[in-house]
């Protein structure tokens, strides 16, 4: 195009977001037109602030440094905060120039636009001079073809239609083809302004607590009234807005929505009957005032449609509790400018809609926060009947404030969505069962519930049959009415313990000769079925486009009357476990801010948990860690300097822990954020893979993600397992590396022990040992008593020599190494399967030699270890009959049989699993999958994890796998064959019963299989029921 064809830009509405627009966008070759409802000559008498991030782009990128001369505008110095009986309780500084590169600058409504409109009609400024028709009210828009339409019928054609008209935008509507109304908030402001001059000599006793030319915010605060006031003009003029709720008002608030509707003075003195009396003496004065009531309006979805865009009030309103709605208006009208900078020349079409997108993207994300942040400021200062006030007028300051400009704002996302497109897997449809959650019940019903009562609570997809309806496992979190964490969630485990598969056989009973070798004797229907069950389980995912973390969440909400130690069905927490720390209100708000900024713009925030409830569930995610592997330090944490990051992962661990459905929905909601602002966090700062507290949350989110029942959350757990290991492994916290110094000694004072002791804990974090000394002089005491040995046993150590794990150092936590021991040992006993596989058809003689020999030595090993364990945690003896268990039982074949791969590979594992049956190995196997299941009911409730849940549910396969297995074994050897001769005085063996109290049967079973064949299944069968 011709540089001589003007691009065309029609700006609705003439107010601060106009004007800003019109500054933004003014350049050679463009023609402006504002076109304002109103004639402009009404002055409001209202003050409103421009925030760092705002004033800095008037200043630096407008040219508008005569700001505060030229339009009578104040800085800011802080806010002063006083409780409901009139007590300074808070007195903040504003040092906004050095933090942010700008100042907090107050101004008279009128004063602002009246020097937005000279700076924007300024001759001198490079471009043509807008043009500015007063009372053109609009009454259409076609966004795709760019007209206007005025209610005189006249028509103006635009290349770009910018919507700034305000909350009750015209442009909204059309532009997005419904209404949308302004949502009432509960909440009204009076508005008033005075002399100060004349304040000060009629009000002395509200001059001598605060002076009306004083450059400070002051506020006065009850539960849900406040006074919000400061100077404007140069303190020539005394702001005040008086915020109450609706329900406390006596007059109608919405029964005009005008900034200039009138108020009653004598009506907001009776509101306002409980504030001191020099506020009172304050309001007094006041000969007329101002009612507004406060709207918003939620995020949208868009703000552009062809050629137009809605920018200010029009596309995002919001509450001016952060004194942000004027200065979001100036970042819209900046990121304007600064995508249509390089266009020199007319543009249409679907260029025009592009350049727009790109405007919406930059802006949207960060607007709609903000939008949430100011609802969230507007909540009740104190606590009801309380004058304790909990709100910081600055809690947002930092993220409001530190904005650089649009295109600097959308280069740091592209960033982000980078990393976010690099570590997401998209969810399906499927739903699953999560799989580590026990149904609540006390200790004593726990230990004497039905075992295959307490199996269905805690057991994965494990059928032979079909799913029962209603209970098909999960992809996403979409909880709908379903109680994910309830045992009617979980798969019924009815179906593999009943009907002909477990039924004693009668030795009258006539059973038909098989007609063909193999599990077809039962037909193909039977694998057809346990592949059509394992398609629906845990073990398979088959993502699907559009899925992401969030996609099922719109809001993040707490069930906040649940959040209670005597709500929780399941003694949430140890007793014995006192966390002294207490959350602060200061920490509940970077805990909200890190929420709301990494959630999608999408997700609306009606509320958020008060500090208590959060301080709850934090002691109890601390909590229940000290109850089987404690690894955060619950006497050292202090949540005022730990990392927003750290206090989510914990809020979502106490919140997983709590047994209430609303709260642990909200805890797999705030895993999310944790993994996806711990992501965020290193890509800004790479020494966070050495601190703790990144490590700690990182595991966290892990442990909750990996083992939770939802799908895709346990596939983006897995593949981040190793991120975790890595960063440990370079900061050589593996490695026997030399500790600081941190001996204590009598000698000690009370601040050189708390800084050894801090320091050791610390240290310890990584390697454990006299771990939950509750205070410095307990440790001390403690380390002296036992003689601590300082010198570290190492893994490898006691690997090396499995004599060192039965002489552990009284310094040494027994439970822990005993675990870490285990562990070790697990890793030799995978290799060994490993390899045993790679062997199994070998030829010669000594591999097979090895295998065997390898194998009876991990077991000798494992069996070892049997009397260390008596004191041990329930979990700790679980592993250790898994692993024995694992040692004679390939369970990959195990999962074939059952139908993972289809009905094909069901037939081949059977054939292999044939001759696997009749050995002493299988026993083995079987005797320590009846143990687990024992060592699963000792767990107390709610300690049994997802690994620990996953143990017990490869325990029941092969428990089911053998019956079968024996069943069809038992259908070939009917009445009359000489094995079923042979075999008929065998005898019941309780294989989850105290292996000590029937030792001879169960050697008779272990070493000669002395077992009737038809009662084996049975007898598997009565070890569950009873």
């Amino acid at each position: 195009m011709s540089s001589s064809t003007p691009l065309r830009i029609v700006i609705v509405g003439g107010g601060i977001a106009g004007l800003a627009a019109a500054i933004a966008l003014r350049c050679p070759n463009r023609q402006i037109t504002i076109l304002e409802q109103s004639r402009l000559c009404s002055e409001i008498g209202a003050t409103i602030s421009l925030q760092p991030n705002a004033t800095r782009i008037l200043q630096q990128d407008w040219g508008m440094s005569d700001l505060l001369e030229d339009a009578n505008g104040t800085v800011d110095c802080g806010f002063r905060v006083f409780s409901a009986d009139g007590t300074l309780v808070n007195e903040i500084p504003l040092l906004a120039r050095k933090q942010y590169g700008a100042d907090r600058i107050i101004w008279h409504r009128q004063d602002l636009h009246s020097h937005l409109m000279k700076t924007a009609m300024d001759p001198s400024r490079e471009g043509p001079v807008p043009v500015v028709r007063t009372a053109s009210r609009v009454v259409g828009c076609d966004c795709d073809t760019g007209t206007v339409t005025l209610r005189d019928g006249e028509t103006v054609e635009a290349d770009i239609i910018i919507g700034a008209d305000g909350i009750h935008s015209t442009i909204r509507s059309l532009l997005l083809g419904k209404e949308i109304k302004p949502k009432p908030t509960g909440s009204s402001c009076y508005r008033l302004m005075m002399s100060s001059q004349a304040l000060k000599q009629a009000a002395p006793a509200f001059a001598a607590h605060i002076n009306p030319q004083d450059p400070y915010t002051s506020m006065i605060m009850a539960h849900d009234c406040r006074l919000i006031m400061g100077p404007a003009r140069d303190g020539k003029l005394y702001s005040v807005v008086a915020l109450v709720p609706d329900e406390k008002m006596h007059e109608v608030p919405d029964a005009a929505q005008s900034w200039v509707t009138e108020g009653d003075p004598q009506k907001m003195l009776e509101t306002f009957k409980d504030f001191p009396s020099w506020a009172k003496e304050m309001l007094n004065q006041a000969e007329s005032v101002g009612l507004w009531q406060l709207r918003d309006i939620d995020p949208l979805d868009t703000w552009v449609r062809g050629r137009a865009i809605l920018i200010g009030d029009a596309a995002h309103a919001m509450l001016p509790t952060q004194g942000q709605g004027a200065s979001q208006t100036i970042e819209d009208a900046e990121a304007l400018g600064a995508y249509f900078h390089d266009i020199e020349e007319r543009i249409v079409g679907a260029e025009v809609t592009n350049r727009l997108n790109m405007v919406f993207e930059a802006r949207h994300e960060r607007a709609s926060l903000i939008q949430r942040f100011s609802r969230e400021a507007a909540k009740p200062a104190t606590e009801k009947g309380s004058n304790e006030i909990k709100m910081r007028p600055d809690q947002f300051m930092d993220y409001n404030c530190q904005y650089r400009g649009a295109v600097d704002w959308q280069k740091q996302r592209a960033i982000d969505a980078t990393l976010e497109m690099e570590m997401l897997v998209k969810g399906g449809k499927e739903p699953i069962k999560p799989v580590n959650v026990v149904q609540p019940q006390s200790a004593s019903q726990q230990s004497a519930q039905p075992l295959k009562d307490s199996l269905e609570t805690i057991t994965g997809n494990v059928e032979s049959n079909q799913l029962t309806a209603g209970t098909e496992p999960r992809d996403v979190d979409c909880f709908d009415s379903v109680d994910p964490f309830s045992s009617d969630f979980v798969p019924n485990v009815d179906d593999v313990f009943n009907g002909a598969y477990f039924a004693p056989i009668a030795d009258t009973e006539e059973i038909r000769a098989p007609e063909s070798s193999g599990i077809r004797n039962h037909g193909d229907e039977d694998a057809r079925r346990r592949h059509i069950a394992f398609q629906r389980s845990p073990w398979l995912w088959n993502p699907e486009r559009n899925q992401h973390a969030f996609s099922d969440y719109d809001t993040v909400s707490l069930d906040e009357q649940n959040v209670s130690l005597t709500s929780s069905p399941h003694m949430p927490h140890a007793s014995n476990v006192v966390v002294p720390d207490r959350l602060s209100q200061a920490a509940r708000d970077r805990i909200f801010q890190l929420v709301s900024k990494t959630a999608p713009p999408q997700m609306s925030f009606s509320s958020f948990p008060v500090t208590d409830s959060l301080d709850k569930l934090i002691k109890v995610g601390i909590s229940k860690r000290a109850e089987t592997d404690a690894w955060i330090h619950p006497y050292t944490f202090q949540s005022e300097t730990s990392r927003p990051e750290f206090l989510t992962a914990l809020v979502a661990a106490g919140c997983i822990c709590f047994g209430i459905p609303s709260v642990n929905k909200t805890g797999l909601l705030l895993q999310e954020i944790t993994r996806m602002s711990l992501n965020d966090l290193i890509e800004k700062d790479d020494s966070v893979t050495r601190d703790l507290q990144y490590l700690q949350g990182s595991m966290l989110w892990l442990e909750i993600g990996a083992f939770c029942g939802f799908k895709r959350k346990m596939i983006v757990a897995e593949s981040n397992l190793q991120a975790l290991i890595t960063a440990l492994r370079r900061a050589g916290r593996f490695d026997n590396y030399p500790s600081p110094s941190t001996t204590p000694t009598v000698a000690d004072g009370e601040n050189e022990l708390n800084r050894k002791w801090r320091l050791w804990v610390e240290d310890q974090a990584y390697r454990r040992s006299l771990w939950l000394a509750p205070t410095a002089e307990a440790w001390r005491k403690e380390l002296i008593r036992t003689g601590y040995d300082d010198a570290t046993r190492s893994l490898r150590d006691i690997l090396q020599d499995e004599s060192t794990i039965m002489c552990i150092p009284a310094s040494i936590d027994m439970s822990v190494a005993l675990s870490g021991y285990l562990h070790g040992l697990a890793a030799q006993i995978w290799d060994h399967s490993q390899q045993a596989r790679l062997l199994s058809s070998s030829t010669d003689p000594s591999s097979q030699l090895w295998t065997q020999t390898r194998q009876e030595k991990l077991y000798q090993s494992l069996r070892n270890l049997t009397t260390l364990l008596t004191p041990a945690p329930a979990v700790t003896s679980l592993f250790h009959e898994f692993l024995q268990m694992y040692l004679h039982v390939n369970l990959d074949m195990i999962a074939r049989f059952a139908g993972k791969c289809g009905e094909e590979e069901a037939h081949h594992a059977y054939a292999q699993l044939q001759s696997w049956m009749r050995v002493r190995e299988a026993r083995i196997a079987v005797s320590h999958a009846g143990q687990i299941v024992r060592a699963g009911r000792a767990v107390p409730p709610y300690q049994v994890r997802g690994p620990d849940s996953m143990m017990i549910y490869h325990a029941i396969m092969v428990l089911w796998t053998y019956s079968m297995l024996i069943w069809d074994h038992a259908n070939k050897t009917r009445p009359g064959t000489p094995m079923q001769e042979s075999d008929s005085d065998g005898q019941l063996v309780y294989l989850d019963d105290d292996p000590s109290q029937h030792r001879p049967a169960l050697n008779a079973f272990l070493f000669a299989g002395q077992v009737h064949p038809s009662k084996l299944p049975y007898a598997i069968c009565a070890a569950l029921q009873e």
